[in-house]
């Protein structure tokens, strides 16, 4: 069976420093995006639907390690897999949407982990010095995947999460990158944002580096991609969405190291700033950057109402939930799901912003 361009890129990735990557369906190249009010690009529809989705963990007793918002009528298709980095057990994970007819997709992989010697005895392992080139390495060797080309890119450091060692030195940054590939002879377009966290050290004989890689990453068929304020919006809400839950970080932290919610939050809102600073750079060119930019600009945690966890989510539009988990939005001021012929039999609740 032929992988996914979502589960390409994560084999890639793990070939550097992890196990065999789950398998994913392939992204086909059809143009339809469901449970929305036109399926082609333009104008943003009136109201869209999502689910409120938990991955569980098999290898620990089915807990709740991630949830997200996702489309409704899309398909989730997520993995976790613990494997061993040295000494310490980690999971290895992937959180995947698409479309029912593979033509959209988007995907987070939270945590990678690789590393680098050189000393007498050789070397071993692979070195990167920033997440572009990470992700060049990476596309390079993803099986499928051909005429990778960027085109556009942006970058900035960070603050790294490794701390100050002595006898190293760590670093960390954040690029945002728009490409097009052919995969299995379909012309795709897509985005993928990327933080590398690294530590390095040098003695009179050995130089290494440990380091970590998160990506973020969402793709369409060619030329349906920056024209479409559809998908970039349900993209966006899938993305920032995305997060772990306290019970599973507690529990990696215990097994392993930290992978905390707060450094993820932080990255977070780094992506952020970068993919606007993009935008606004096309906007003259691109008139879906107005939207896009319309957003991305942050992150709100949003209050179920009838109890539980917050959401996170854009902090653009309204949004209600139903007593199935179901949430609409909307940027329209005067739309009310229960007053929706389509609204699915009303019972429909604002959800509130949790810090007010």
């Amino acid at each position: 069976m032929k992988c996914g361009f979502a589960a390409v890129l994560l084999a890639a990735a793990l070939v550097v420093g992890c196990d065999a990557p789950p398998k994913v369906g392939k992204i086909g190249n059809g143009t339809s995006i469901p449970n929305t009010s036109n399926n082609g690009g333009g104008q943003v529809g009136k109201a869209l639907k999502f689910e409120f989705h938990k991955v569980q963990d098999p290898g620990s007793n089915n807990m709740v390690a991630y949830t997200y918002v996702m489309p409704t009528g899309w398909i989730a298709e997520d993995s976790i897999q613990w494997t061993t980095f040295g000494k310490l057990p980690y999971p290895v994970s992937q959180l995947s949407v698409h479309t029912p007819d593979r033509s959209y997709g988007m995907a987070v992989y939270p945590m990678m982990i690789g590393s680098w010697s050189s000393g007498p005895g050789g070397q071993t392992g692979i070195a990167y010095n920033n997440a572009s080139e990470a992700i060049k390495a990476i596309m390079s060797r993803a099986k499928g995947i051909t005429n990778f080309q960027v085109i556009d890119e942006a970058s900035q450091p960070v603050q790294s999460g490794y701390g100050q060692v002595e006898g190293s030195q760590s670093s960390a940054d954040v690029c945002t990158m728009h490409f097009q590939c052919t995969q299995d002879g379909i012309d795709k377009e897509g985005f993928i944002v990327a933080k590398l966290d690294s530590s390095r050290s040098q003695d009179p004989y050995t130089q290494a580096q440990l380091w970590n890689l998160g990506l973020q990453i969402f793709a369409a068929p060619a030329g349906k991609l920056t024209n479409n304020p559809e998908f970039i919006k349900v993209a966006s809400v899938f993305l920032k969405s995305a997060s772990i839950t306290p019970e599973y970080n507690e529990l990696v932290n215990k097994v392993s190291f930290d992978a905390s919610q707060t450094a993820r939050k932080a990255a977070q809102e780094q992506e952020e700033q970068i993919m606007k600073q993009y935008w606004d750079r096309q906007k003259s060119q691109d008139r879906m950057a107005e939207n896009f930019d319309q957003y991305i600009r942050g992150t709100n945690n949003y209050e179920p109402p009838g109890g539980g966890s917050p959401i996170a989510l854009p902090n653009a539009g309204k949004y209600w939930m139903n007593g199935s988990g179901q949430i609409v939005t909307s940027d329209d001021p005067n739309y009310d799901p229960n007053n929706d012929p389509d609204g699915g039999g009303g019972g429909w609740q604002q959800m509130n912003p949790a810090n007010g």
